[in-house]
C-alpha cells in the first residue's frame, strides 16, 4: 500500500474515532482492500474532503442555532423585566392610591358619606309621602262618594 493511502487510511481511522465510531477487524480489512483496490482515485481524500465540509457546515449552523437561542433568551429576559416592570408599577400606583385614600381626613369622607345618606332618606320619605298621599285622597274619594249618595232605610 502506498503511503498516500496509508495517510488516507489514517484519516479514515482518525475520523472514525472523532465520530465515535468503533471499526472491527473486518471492517479496518474491508478498507485497506478498498484503498488497495482503488489506489489512484483519490475517493478517500474526497470522502474525508467532503466529510470535513459537512462537520464545518454543521460548527456554522450550530452557532448559528447557539446564536439564536441566546438572542431568544435575551428577548425572554427582557420581556419578563418588562412584565416585571409593568408590575411593579402596577403595585406602586396601587399603593399610592391606598395612601390618598387614607390621607383624605375622616370628617370629608363622614361628611360625603352624610350627604349621601341624607339623600337616600329623602328619597325614600319623599315615595312613603307620596303613598301615604294616594291613600289619603283615595279615603277621602270614598267618604265624598258616601255622603252623596242617599241613605236607605
Amino acid at each position: 500500500m502506498s503511503e498516500h493511502n496509508q495517510d488516507s487510511l489514517a484519516g479514515l481511522y482518525q475520523l472514525a474515532d472523532a465520530l465515535n465510531l468503533t471499526l472491527s477487524a473486518g471492517e479496518k480489512q474491508i478498507l485497506e482492500a478498498w484503498m488497495r483496490s482503488q489506489p489512484q482515485t483519490g475517493v478517500i481524500d474526497k470522502v474525508l474532503n467532503q466529510t470535513q465540509h459537512l462537520i464545518e457546515r454543521e460548527k456554522q449552523r450550530t452557532s448559528e442555532l447557539m446564536a439564536q437561542a441566546k438572542a431568544s433568551e435575551s428577548e425572554l429576559q427582557q420581556n419578563a423585566e418588562q412584565r416585571e416592570a409593568v408590575i411593579r408599577q402596577w403595585l406602586a400606583a396601587k399603593q399610592q392610591a391606598a395612601a390618598e385614600v387614607g390621607a383624605r381626613p375622616a370628617q370629608t369622607l363622614g361628611a360625603e358619606q352624610a350627604e349621601l345618606i341624607r339623600q337616600s332618606v329623602d328619597e325614600a320619605v319623599k315615595a312613603r309621602m307620596q303613598g301615604l298621599v294616594q291613600q289619603v285622597e283615595s279615603a277621602l274619594a270614598l267618604l265624598a262618594q258616601s255622603h252623596q249618595a242617599p241613605v236607605e232605610h
